[in-house]
């Protein structure tokens, strides 16, 4: 008997086990989803956490962890299943009921705690995401939504660019021609847009050229968006950096590279950014670039089938354009604008800017336009329109603000805080009293010149940009004696200036220093009111009386100056209202002369380095506003009372 208990008992234990396993089931149903509620609310403030961390992550763009978004996907659909389990089975009758609830809870809090496991292995390293970084995220199938950039017409050239930039395409280099302001750019944003929505690419880096090809700012563009620092100052050295990063972190199905080089008029070496003209190196790399020459292409190393054209908009398309943007039932109006469109030779900038000007006006304004262009062709029509919507403006401020954007480079991001600054300094704003007000009126005017199309959009928050068409219509109207003005940011040649520059009549100069070693002597600018220098560095060499003459200087600004020379004769110093010292090199740079420039309204020692406020400046009584972003470590030797807007 005792030898069939020891056979039995054993398997009498095995058999209970599912028994006693659904009898707790049943019995303790209502635990298990009070359990179950405890342990997923612990989770749910987990899953907060990380939502809120992936959350700040994805806003100031830096690293997503690899783990998370899959973790959070996982607690999404546990918690769904976790909704449908009932909250009241303690006071259910059914057995049934009970027992598949405490079967499903069960199963609920093993998950639950799996997922609560999980967590403890997700890290973060919370490291910036490099610019050019495609989303992780899986691509999407969808196409990019039409709009009035998309024309019919245009179609067959931006299906063969984006064939042609397809993984299994072999057309290594791809370029957009066409004329200036016919949509060569907007084509190429387009192609850059699928691309990233279809995951073509894991870097999308884009460098704007200009007329004036400067490698050293071409490499700097490149390494901001694969997030490198290039700390060296040769053309060679950052070329060597540059290509090692790509040959580190390509081949072997590493990574694939779009490199977008717009707005091309000279010919770009490939070399000078660390890439090979032909993928011969490991490196996966397509080219597409943007040009108003065929020939600079070629010669860049672009077959003749990837040279495609982007042309000038047909009629219907042309007067479609205009249409989106002005509407009107009246027939004679209608013919007028049907009249100016043909006028506008098909040409995107100059039909959009003056279908933009014309919104809204009397027909005494659309018979004036008419008779502004009706003379011009193609080539002189783009000024021809930018110089109808310049009139149109109608007020002072806002003429004035467009003028001053011609100070800044080609393809430049205008912050628009500087121009409230030179703004201000200038006393363009009519009856405004205080910074805000002059802020908001700033505003005001840089959204009716976007209104009319002559300044564009930045992505950089709170700047704007400007064609280089409309550019060059600014730097003809800074010819005029009324608006003269020396403005150069390109020439080489900049190592002297020549007898018709010191003339009495200039108001305004801008420059970039980079090539030069000294500025001239003896000048004599008696009616300037705005200097504006950027980029020069430790070899530039300032006249010690280099301001004096300069009596009516209302704003100086340097921007990325070595050693900049601040002003500290009398006469400079009595209309002096806007000082600007941006990201130039304050380090041990002794500013005490600053507490003599009285009248200062606004002073910027923005990303300058200076560590040391030297107490004079507690004589500025008339300061307004004082910019110190981005000076770390700052000490100020003493308190001074100053209005601060």
């Amino acid at each position: 008997m005792d030898v069939v208990n020891a056979i039995l008992k054993p398997v009498a234990d095995i058999l209970m086990e599912p028994v006693k396993k659904h009898l707790g089931y049943l019995i303790s149903s209502a635990q298990h989803v009070r359990d179950m509620r405890r342990k997923m609310g612990e989770l749910d403030s987990l899953r907060h956490a990380e939502e809120d961390h992936l959350d700040r992550n994805i806003r100031t763009r830096l690293e997503v962890s690899s783990q998370v978004r899959s973790w959070l996907e996982e607690i999404e659909k546990i918690d769904e299943k976790v909704k449908t389990v009932p909250s009241d089975v303690g006071a259910c009758c059914s057995l049934k009921t009970r027992h598949t609830v405490g079967r499903e809870t069960f199963k609920l809090i093993v998950e639950i705690e799996s997922a609560t496991r999980k967590h403890s292995f997700i890290t973060w390293t919370d490291q910036p995401i490099p610019l050019g970084k495609v989303d992780t995220m899986k691509a999407t199938t969808s196409t990019p939504s039409s709009d009035h950039d998309d024309f019919e017409s245009r179609e067959k050239t931006f299906n063969q660019a984006r064939k042609a930039l397809e993984p299994n395409n072999t057309s290594h280099m791809i370029a957009l021609c066409g004329m200036g302001g016919v949509g060569k750019t907007t084509m190429m944003q387009r192609l850059k847009k699928v691309a990233k929505e279809k995951r073509m690419f894991n870097y999308i880096v884009e460098a704007v050229i200009g007329e004036k090809t400067d490698p050293i700012a071409i490499q700097q563009a490149v390494a901001d968006y694969l997030g490198i620092e290039l700390k060296e100052s040769t053309k060679p050295a950052r070329a060597d950096k540059l290509r090692e990063w790509f040959k580190a972190n390509s081949g072997e199905g590493k990574n694939k590279f779009l490199v977008i080089l717009d707005d091309v008029w000279q010919s770009v070496d490939l070399e000078d950014v660390g890439l090979s003209p032909f993928p011969n190196q490991g490196v996966d790399f397509k080219v597409l670039l943007t040009s108003r020459d065929e020939h600079v292409c070629t010669v860049m190393g672009v077959e003749v089938n990837s040279i495609l054209n982007v042309g000038l908009l047909i009629e219907a398309e042309a007067q479609s354009l205009f249409q989106q943007f002005v509407e009107t039932s009246d027939p004679e109006l209608q013919k007028i604008g049907d009249d100016i469109v043909t006028k506008c030779c098909g040409l995107p900038i100059a039909i959009k800017t003056m279908a933009c000007t014309l919104r809204n006006k009397r027909k005494d304004a659309w018979k004036d336009a008419l008779s502004r262009v009706e003379h011009y062709d193609i080539r002189s029509i783009a000024p021809k329109v930018f110089e109808t919507s310049y009139h149109n403006l109608q007020d002072e401020e806002t003429k004035s603000v467009f003028l001053m954007c011609g100070l800044f480079p080609e393809d430049f991001d205008i912050p628009t805080e500087e121009l409230m600054r030179y703004g201000w300094g200038l006393k363009i704003f009519d009856r405004v009293y205080t910074i805000r007000k002059a802020r908001n009126r700033l505003n005001t005017c840089i959204e009716r010149l976007v209104q009319t199309n002559l300044l564009l959009e930045s992505d950089d928050v709170g700047c704007v940009k400007m064609h280089d068409l409309v550019r060059a219509f600014v730097l003809g109207m800074f010819s005029e004696v009324e608006h003269a003005s020396i403005v150069n940011h390109g020439n080489s040649n900049m190592h002297g200036w020549t007898e018709n520059h010191m003339t009495d009549s200039y108001k305004t100069i801008s420059l970039t220093c980079e090539s030069m070693s000294e500025l001239p002597r003896d000048l004599k600018f008696p009616n300037l009111t705005i200097l504006k220098l950027m980029h020069g560095d430790k070899s530039l060499r300032f006249p010690q009386d280099f301001y004096e003459g300069m009596e009516k200087l209302q704003v100086i600004s340097y921007h990325k100056m070595r050693y900049p020379l601040l002003p500290s004769s009398p006469q400079c110093s009595t209309n002096l209202r806007v000082l600007h010292l941006h990201e130039c090199s304050l380090w041990m740079f002794d500013c005490s002369c600053i507490g003599n420039l009285t009248n200062l309204e606004v002073l910027s020692f923005a990303n300058s380095g200076i560590e040391r406020i030297p107490s004079a400046i507690g004589n500025l009584k008339k300061l307004r506003q004082l910019d110190l972003r981005d000076c770390g470590g700052l000490c100020i030797e003493q308190y001074w009372k100053c209005i601060c807007i």
